[in-house]
């Protein structure tokens, strides 16, 4: 059995998006952001975050890492394009796009605008990241202009785009001047799967 676990909007909504949209039965352990720093937590992730899943013996935390792996080991092919084809390695740049550029300048302004304590927040930190923020969307909004997916057809890609396009969103970056952007989260929020995993 295939066990997450999860805090309410954050990256462990990815693998649970995914998980319903491969239709794999799952376990979900809903967890309040306190408790994370608990020894049994952090037993499971050094750093006490989420997502982490057990998959049997195998534990694996990293949205991404655990995405690769429910689509190598369960996916039967979907979700991705066939190795080989042209669109797989398009598949993979928006993948790692979505986590390793776009994610950490929203992450910035999470903490230096809500998350640390007051004293410590820097208002410039959050400005800079903002700048960040909005030059990665740009790249993604003239990438989507058009079309309805990263890729022709709707894959883990958009997964993985899907939550940080949402938390941009939430803090105000998508909008009238992103509508590309915006037209793709509609469509993203209107999926079956994704309606499933935030119930």
């Amino acid at each position: 059995m295939l066990t997450l676990h999860h805090v309410t909007l954050s990256r462990s909504h990815r693998v649970r998006w995914l998980l319903e949209e491969l239709g794999l039965p799952y376990q979900l352990v809903t967890l309040p952001f306190a408790e994370l720093k608990r020894p049994e937590h952090l037993a499971l992730h050094p750093l006490g975050k989420v997502p982490v899943l057990q998959d049997g013996d195998l534990v694996l935390f990293e949205s991404g890492a655990i995405l690769q792996h429910l689509l190598e080991h369960y996916g039967e092919g979907r979700l991705e394009p066939k190795p080989g084809a042209p669109e797989r390695s398009l598949h993979w740049q928006w993948f790692h796009y979505a986590e390793a550029t776009l994610t950490p300048p929203l992450g910035l302004i999470v903490r230096h605008t809500a998350l640390l304590p007051e004293a410590e927040r820097v208002p410039a930190v959050a400005g800079f990241a903002r700048q960040g923020a909005a030059s990665a969307l740009g790249v993604v909004e003239r990438a989507l202009a058009g079309r309805s997916w990263l890729l022709p057809e709707f894959g883990a890609a958009d997964v993985m785009m899907g939550y940080s396009v949402k938390l941009a969103s939430f803090l105000g970056l998508v909008g009238d001047a992103t509508p590309s952007l915006r037209a793709y989260l509609a469509r993203c929020e209107e999926r079956p799967a994704w309606r499933r995993a935030v119930a």
